[in-house]
């Protein structure tokens, strides 16, 4: 019975972190034009999503290796930590150089925990269950990409635009809180290797075209 509500837990706190990724993703869309507005700089709009898409692109791949290093766990936490560390200094940033090199850094953070759930939720049901799993992980995103722009949008009108850089991290709580305490940080065995020259490549690539796009 025990086991049973832990594992209950468990699999609640990983569909939390899905609706997390989606919140944090769709509630950044409404803070950076206001956020740039306010600090006069709304004609680098496109650059600065742009850039954060990028992180995220750079991030996502890098996930199955660096789990295969330091663990699951270890990456999913370092990447809503590190987000909410990233957003959090960038409530009072005002120079727009550093601003978009911010943006772009929590970008990556979000792509190094996007896909944990799915890792996490194969790890704690059975293969025939996983579809069915699959499915609400699915769900909880888009109550995420929902929850996310109305608290957003709701914290900038009756709180203030800094504290809507944080609404996302009402859901990240307990899911931090469950893997720090119950999930143990399991090393996946990899035998192959990581085309790092290729990620660089592509990592040049798309700042470029980025740049090349802004202008």
């Amino acid at each position: 019975m025990e086991k049973t509500k832990k594992n209950g837990l468990m699999i609640f706190a990983v569909l939390l972190i899905s609706v997390t990724a989606m919140a944090a993703s769709y509630g950044g869309s409404v803070v950076l034009p206001q956020k740039l507005t306010a600090i006069d700089s709304y004609d680098y709009y496109s650059l600065c999503a742009a850039l954060s898409s990028m992180g995220m692109m750079i991030g996502l791949p890098l996930v199955g290796v660096l789990g295969s290093k330091f663990g699951t766990k270890a990456v999913t936490l370092t990447g809503m930590i590190g987000m909410f560390v990233f957003r959090f200094i960038l409530m009072s940033v005002t120079a727009l150089p550093l601003f978009a090199s911010l943006w772009a850094l929590q970008g990556f953070m979000s792509g190094l925990f996007m896909s944990a759930p799915y890792a996490i939720m194969a790890e704690l049901v059975s293969a025939e269950e996983r579809a069915k799993y699959y499915g609400f992980l699915t769900a909880a995103a888009a109550v995420g990409s929902l929850a996310g722009p109305y608290l957003t949008g709701l914290t900038i009108q009756r709180i203030s635009l800094g504290a809507a850089f944080l609404t996302w991290a009402i859901f990240a709580i307990l899911p931090v809180s469950v893997l720090l305490v119950m999930y143990p940080n399991q090393k996946r065995q990899s035998n192959g290797t990581f085309d790092f020259a290729g990620l660089l490549y592509f990592v040049v690539f798309v700042i470029c075209l980025v740049f090349w796009l802004s202008l």
